[in-house]
């Protein structure tokens, strides 16, 4: 895995409260901090011309949030949360990417791919060649449901017609696991009562967040992430 490193931190509330039901479980939330800002590097002097900046179109800058999820590992799940939903996932499939890009589910849920761009694709995955349909998906279309485990790990489908056009699906043994918003902000809700591994996902796999934990319930949980939060996890982590 590669990637921008980002600097700095996770912060995460375990909240309790008195009134809540026996059993619910805590809120668990956060922020991850994006990256600072890219500067434009300087522009070398060729004879009496310098490089004119372009007034309407600024640098743009790398945003790792589309790619990222938070994960609570280990603690005292609830019986029922590896249980995968009833109904069957959508995972929309526009003209030029997968909405999200990055689909974190429970081990075992259907996924329904629905085309809602204007493209005909021919889906594969290298990881699982016979997962996919052999015939392509039209506009207004969708595949029949497909089934991951956890076993079987991370699944990348790509359009054979548009190898830029790629999604993950991260299946995960229980609910536990949020996507992070446009500001970084994530939530998991009922999360029992112990002590959890925070994990984040980053594009291809784990980032090494040297075995960062939170107590739940707890008031304020406050977790600082090193400069190479989101570097390559080292091998077999």
């Amino acid at each position: 895995m590669s990637g921008p490193r980002i600097a700095g931190f996770i912060s995460l509330l375990a909240l309790a409260s008195a009134a809540r039901a026996a059993g619910a479980g805590a809120t668990v939330q956060g922020v991850v901090i994006p990256p600072p800002k890219v500067e434009a590097p300087a522009a070398p002097r060729l004879g009496f011309l310098d490089r004119i900046e372009d007034p309407i179109v600024e640098l743009r800058q790398h945003d790792p949030f589309p790619d990222c999820f938070i994960f609570l590992e280990g603690g005292p799940a609830a019986g029922d949360a590896s249980t995968p939903p009833r109904s069957s996932v959508v995972w929309q499939l526009d003209t030029n990417s997968f909405s999200p890009a990055l689909l974190p589910v429970v081990s075992g849920t259907s996924i329904e791919i629905a085309n809602v761009g204007r493209e005909t694709h021919l889906l594969v995955a290298a990881e699982k060649p016979d997962l996919l349909p052999k015939d392509p998906i039209g506009p207004t279309g969708s595949s029949k449901p497909i089934v991951i485990s956890a076993q079987e790990g991370p699944v990348v489908v790509e359009s054979r017609s548009s190898p830029h056009l790629r999604g993950r699906v991260v299946p995960l043994p229980t609910r536990y696991f949020a996507r992070l918003d446009r500001n970084g902000r994530f939530k998991i809700e009922n999360v029992p009562s112990g002590r959890w591994t925070v994990k984040l996902w980053y594009r291809d796999g784990w980032a090494n967040l040297r075995g960062r934990t939170v107590d739940v319930p707890t008031k304020d949980v406050k977790i600082d992430l090193p400069n190479d939060a989101l570097a390559p996890a080292a091998a077999g982590k």
